[in-house]
């Protein structure tokens, strides 16, 4: 028989398997016994799947548990669990729930946050640490152009970029549309949108050939 340490994820995960974790039912999958415990956290917009590529080569080294995040992939969504601290926490309810020792802690993207959470509450759970392009900063700091477009109260104006604009639509924001829109098709492909305006001077470098 051959050992699920030499399977590929997709092998192992093509019939989904959950957890109820405190109520949440919880997306997994999990490789035979190992040396050592591993817990990978589903990056956002994927799932378990985005471990396939390594998953055998770890699966070597080590016990893998790889979950969807509550709210993310095929797990239940918990609105209590929305938030980095209160995620973190329930991490610390997955380790126990598979009984994981000191495990290695991969979290990337929506993982991050919350990992760094849980290893904060209790250091001494987890053997070391592995997180990136996720945001980390609490409370949240942004410079402009992006806290604008995060703390804007109305998205219209950014969901209408790059659609055609209706001249016959009767929207108070549509002449701000079509500026943003003109100022866009004036910079390269590469850099296109109204937040790379500062980026003028690429035009020597990538013409724009629209």
């Amino acid at each position: 028989m051959q050992r699920q340490r030499a399977q590929l994820l997709s092998d192992i995960a093509i019939k989904p398997t959950f957890r109820t974790i405190d109520g949440v039912s919880v997306r997994f999958v999990e490789s035979e016994p190992g040396d050592a415990d591993a817990l990978l956290l589903s990056p956002w917009p994927e799932s378990v799947f985005a471990y396939e590529p390594i998953w055998s080569r770890l699966a070597g080294a080590a016990h893998l548990v790889a979950i969807d995040l509550p709210g993310f992939g095929r797990s239940d969504r918990s609105d209590a669990l929305m938030s980095p601290s209160a995620m973190g926490d329930f991490i610390l309810r997955v380790t126990d729930a598979f009984g994981l020792e000191r495990p290695h802690i991969v979290g990337p993207d929506v993982g991050t946050s919350a990992a760094l959470f849980a290893a904060a509450a209790q250091p001494e759970r987890f053997l070391s640490l592995v997180v990136g392009t996720g945001a980390t900063a609490v409370p949240i700091q942004l410079g402009d152009p992006l806290r604008e477009w995060v703390f804007a109260p109305d998205l219209k104006p950014y969901r209408r970029l790059g659609r055609t604009p209706d001249r016959r639509a009767r929207d108070p924001n549509a002449r701000e549309v079509r500026a943003q829109q003109s100022r866009s098709r004036r910079l390269p492909r590469v850099v296109r949108g109204p937040s790379i305006r500062r980026l003028d001077s690429l035009r020597t470098v990538v013409p724009d050939r629209a």
